[in-house]
């Protein structure tokens, strides 16, 4: 469930969805902070001048443009087209500042944002880079691969060896050179994946990430925080990654485990993507 609330405005407990759980979160994420983003009221917060979205277990809020604000309109139909009109002003915002980069201009045209929310859009963009990465082909990369093999190849383990193949002396525990697609931007890309997949109910995006990531079957699943990520460097081989790889760290760092910061101030062009479950 979603619902558009415009920044400066109140948003209360019991209207569009808006829980006393929702709002016990919301405190209590608020509270952890070390920046004020709206200020707290009995049975209410009101929003100041940070745009984006606050996602509370399956409600999704999104923090428009105050320029949008228009009570005078009473008509459910009416209200519902002008909030669609000032969240597609919104993203374009937001490509404009880079934050979503649209490759060609029918992409942007073609959202349907009464579906999907800014969180969904990114996590579109995401999943297009990747098909993209994928029709070039996955780079491969040289890296060492410890295992038991049936022939002896690269460097024989003696103390591992002796340990496990004991009874079966036609196995060899070696460490050799292997040529294949499990280095570590493949699994930034697949853990990103993996995020979107948990953190969606269900639907295209669902199906979308979870086809492509059959596609990474043999990648190692690993976590990756951002001194990890800002040590993977990205070389002429790889450069069609760019891009897939900058929307994966923002997947990674901000929309996983609950935790918010992406930050969007409305006089700063900083974007804020807050969630939290």
């Amino acid at each position: 469930m979603q619902i558009q609330a415009f920044e400066w405005s109140k948003l209360k407990v019991g209207e569009k969805g808006f829980l006393k759980s929702h709002y016990k979160k919301v405190v209590q994420w608020h509270i952890n902070q070390d920046k004020t983003y709206f200020e707290i009221g009995p049975d209410f917060i009101k929003l100041t001048n940070w745009l984006g979205v606050l996602q509370v277990g399956n409600l999704t809020i999104e923090i428009l443009p105050k320029l949008g604000n228009a009570p005078f309109i009473s008509d459910d139909g009416e209200r519902e087209e002008h909030m669609l009109k000032w969240k597609r002003a919104f993203v374009e915002m937001l490509g404009h500042t880079g934050w979503i980069k649209f490759r060609n201009t029918h992409t942007f045209a073609s959202l349907s944002l009464t579906n999907f929310s800014i969180i969904d859009i990114y996590y579109l963009e995401f999943i297009k880079e990747v098909e993209t990465v994928v029709r070039n082909g996955l780079n491969k990369r040289y890296s060492k691969k410890e295992q038991n093999r049936n022939c002896l190849k690269g460097k024989l383990l003696f103390n591992k060896n002796i340990s496990l193949n004991l009874i079966h002396k036609e196995r060899f525990f070696t460490r050799a050179d292997n040529y294949d697609e499990n280095h570590k931007l493949n699994q930034v890309i697949a853990a990103a994946l993996r995020i979107i997949i948990s953190n969606v109910s269900g639907g295209i995006i669902k199906a979308k990430a979870g086809n492509l990531l059959i596609l990474f079957d043999e990648i190692e699943k690993k976590t990756f925080n951002q001194r990890a990520l800002e040590r993977i460097t990205l070389d002429r081989k790889t450069s069609h990654y760019k891009y897939s790889f900058e929307l994966a760290k923002l997947i990674l760092l901000n929309l996983n485990r609950g935790t918010a910061t992406i930050r969007y101030k409305s006089t700063k062009n900083i974007l804020n993507l807050m969630n939290y479950k």
